[in-house]
């Protein structure tokens, strides 16, 4: 009985070590929405060019109240010790129209506004903030542990 355990506890222990997954979990993205009555926010993608350094960010927003219009401005991110911008700041997307119920995409992956120059050795961002006024109201929307798809 003995040898039997043991050797189901080998068999698991070279399962659990053989699994790269188990040892390499990134942190999940979490966001802070800060207008939770107004707005929800569903997929993102934020994608490199491992060429260039330039990486864009894409988020879907949904008005679940009174939000016709959404203003994103300027994104900033960080990672590994660094700040991220284009220029001083990633260039701002606007007003982003906001159909009540209808899913739509804020981006950031036009020429101004893509982030410039981004180590290419980074995994993720620690963190994006975005300031986004709502009803005259800015607040900033606030992503942490946000992983990069390099091309």
């Amino acid at each position: 009985m003995t040898k039997k355990i043991m050797a189901a506890i080998v068999v698991m222990m070279a399962v659990c070590l053989s699994s790269c997954e188990m040892f390499n979990v990134e942190p999940k993205t979490t966001y802070s929405n800060p207008f939770p009555e107004e707005l929800e926010f569903g997929s993102y993608y934020c994608t490199g060019n491992s060429g260039t350094g330039e990486v864009s960010i894409g988020i879907a927003v949904k008005s679940i109240g009174n939000v016709s219009s959404v203003y994103f401005g300027y994104l900033t991110a960080y990672g590994d010790g660094a700040t991220y911008t284009n220029g001083v700041q990633a260039g701002y997307i606007g007003n982003v129209s906001t159909p009540n119920g209808v899913e739509v995409w804020a981006e950031y992956n036009g020429q101004f506004t893509t982030l410039k120059n981004v180590d290419t050795s980074l995994k993720s961002f620690e963190k994006i903030v975005i300031p986004i006024t709502v009803n005259n109201s800015i607040k900033d929307l606030e992503f942490e542990n946000m992983p990069i798809t390099w091309n």
